[in-house]
């Protein structure tokens, strides 16, 4: 199959192809640290590496980057697999840990200074950073740069037996202390730490690090392209020194991709963890986190995520989307799958007076006007009705097209309904009732004197409402924080809704009409439903009390 012409990752990999440069299949990997939670930025990440293996029928790893005892868990470990799972992204690989390499990463670290290019140091981490100098400073050899290989190999040694204590020593890469890529200034390849790791308990005492691990694990796992983001263009001279200094035939080649930001989504890891581990949120399954398990909580598809981020598409520059752009996606599929189902969520009775108590008539609506077969549904209209309070003023603007004293506005799929008056509370003036007459010629269509009917709202029967708690959030402050704001960027309202909603389970969708995208959330219990709004709808209430007056004009004249 031929590269995309707008995909630069597949571009370079034809030319890998076409010139022979590996004699294995293509391979690549997904490296996430077990330190936290996946978020959007590991699904875009996840979905390039696992869309190339897959375009080139090669094979896609995950592995684990386990090289830091004292900040990964096995808990991470697990949400990530359960998130993989949930995603539905198949690894054709194999799934693996950087500390299954940690016995060959010591044995190549041992070559290294046995070769020369690695020694062993004793500069205190202070001091290895100020003989490092800076982006203005060219750095200055350690002391213990030229030391014997044998003195090396001993104290590498004993390192690894746990003589010493960590930031005693390190083992330094011997390469340019003068360059202009901090990268190449000697870095650090193994470091003595002092936790027991989550894996290998107490059996090592020195770990390696990221750039030893990452390129040498991807050389020992058959990994053709090293796929990463944009931060790791710096790294790749020190990836490509290490294969070569250790002499790797048909060694891996690092590629780097633009990273993926989203503007109005907090996505970074120090400032999700603080958001959690504060109590600020939840958990890690907040939905409004956009974490995999956030947005899975919260309703969005696991296709859909994945299907966005590979819309994203790849480039070499950093992009930064706004989170409108994703809200959009989520909204266009939802609106071709979800069911449409009425719901109140700020209640107020609105009684008909010459519908007789106990009598009912059957309205019909549509279940997805996007699906023609998803048919239709009956629903009670009863005497009691709940209305959006919001859809009624006692004195509205000129231009307000809900209901009000003598005006008319249509039930959505029922009758018109003409207000002719209201009661109020005494001690706050808020509106606690709403009465109004139905015209029993107007159930699906036009008034047949021709009076024209702008306003469309939507109801529930009073009898056979069913109790709700609904969700809505607001985003999140920015990665600065505002706990204030992060605190109450819920609200919680007691909502009213349609008998079938009833049937619904945790993780099922729903468009509550003129409202919004919702879904069952876990925390839902028989007889106590709670949902969550997805994504709101996009047309104003303006627009959509726009259309829908001209859609049930249009129904009633068919």
């Amino acid at each position: 199959m031929p590269a995309d012409p707008n995909n630069f990752i597949e571009i370079e990999i034809e030319k890998d192809l076409e010139a022979g440069r590996f004699s294995r299949p293509v391979c690549t990997r997904f490296p996430p640290e077990p330190n936290g939670y996946w978020h959007l930025g590991h699904v875009f990440a996840l979905t390039i590496n696992s869309g190339i293996a897959e375009k080139y029928r090669g094979l896609f790893n995950l592995r684990f980057d386990d090289t830091n005892p004292a900040s990964e868990r096995q808990e991470f470990v697990d949400a990530a697999l359960e998130d993989l799972a949930w995603l539905g992204i198949p690894v054709t690989g194999k799934i693996v840990y950087a500390s299954d390499f940690f016995p060959g990463l010591f044995e190549i670290v041992e070559r290294l200074v046995l070769s020369g290019h690695a020694y062993v140091c004793d500069l205190a981490p202070d001091e290895l950073k100020e003989w490092r100098g800076d982006y203005h400073t060219p750095g200055r050899p350690s002391p213990y740069r030229e030391r014997a290989v044998e003195e090396n190999l001993d104290l590498l040694r004993r390192m690894r037996a746990g003589e010493f204590q960590p930031g005693e020593k390190s083992v330094r890469a011997k390469i340019d202390m003068t360059s202009p890529n901090m990268n190449l200034r000697d870095p650090i390849l193994y470091r003595i730490m002092s936790e027991e790791h989550y894996r290998q308990g107490g059996k090592w005492r020195i770990y390696p690090s990221y750039d030893f691990a990452q390129s040498f694990n991807d050389a020992l796992d058959g990994v053709t392209h090293s796929l990463c983001s944009s931060e790791f263009i710096s790294h790749r001279p020190l990836y490509d020194w290490l294969l070569e200094k250790a002499e790797f035939k048909e060694p891996p080649r690092q590629i780097e991709f633009g990273k993926l930001a989203i503007e109005g989504a907090v996505l970074g890891k120090r400032h999700l963890r603080r958001l959690v581990e504060s109590g600020v949120l939840g958990g890690w399954d907040d939905p409004r986190l956009f974490t995999v398990k956030g947005m899975r909580r919260r309703g969005f598809a696991a296709e859909t995520i994945a299907d966005f981020c590979r819309q994203v598409g790849v480039s070499k520059a950093d992009r930064t989307i706004d989170v409108k752009s994703l809200e959009q996606f989520v909204r266009q599929r939802l609106n071709a799958s979800a069911p449409r189902r009425m719901a109140v969520l700020k209640p107020v009775k609105l009684v008909l007076e010459n519908l007789p108590a106990g009598e009912e008539v059957l309205a019909r609506a549509e279940n997805n006007p996007e699906d023609a077969a998803a048919g239709a549904r009956e629903i009670a209209l009863t005497r009691e009705l709940f209305i959006e309070a919001d859809d009624f003023m006692i004195d509205p603007p000129k231009k307000f097209f809900r209901l009000a004293p003598g005006k008319e506005v249509r039930l959505r799929g029922a009758f018109v309904v003409k207000c002719t008056g209201c009661e109020t509370d005494p001690a706050t003036g808020a509106v606690a009732g709403i009465r109004a007459t139905y015209d029993p010629e107007t159930l699906g269509r036009n008034p047949p004197d021709g009076r024209k009917i702008r306003g469309v709202i939507h109801w529930v029967s009073a009898r056979h409402a069913v109790d709700l708690e609904v969700r809505l959030y607001d985003r999140l402050a920015n990665e600065g924080g505002d706990a204030a704001a992060d605190a109450n960027s819920i609200s919680i309202l007691r909502a009213k809704a349609e008998p079938s909603v009833a049937q619904m389970r945790p993780g099922d969708r729903v468009q509550f009409e003129r409202l919004g995208y919702f879904a069952v959330d876990s925390d839902s219990r028989p007889g106590a439903l709670v949902l969550n709004r997805i994504v709101t709808l996009k047309d104003s209430w303006s627009a959509m009390q726009a259309r829908e007056a001209g859609q049930s004009a249009d129904r009633a004249g068919s």
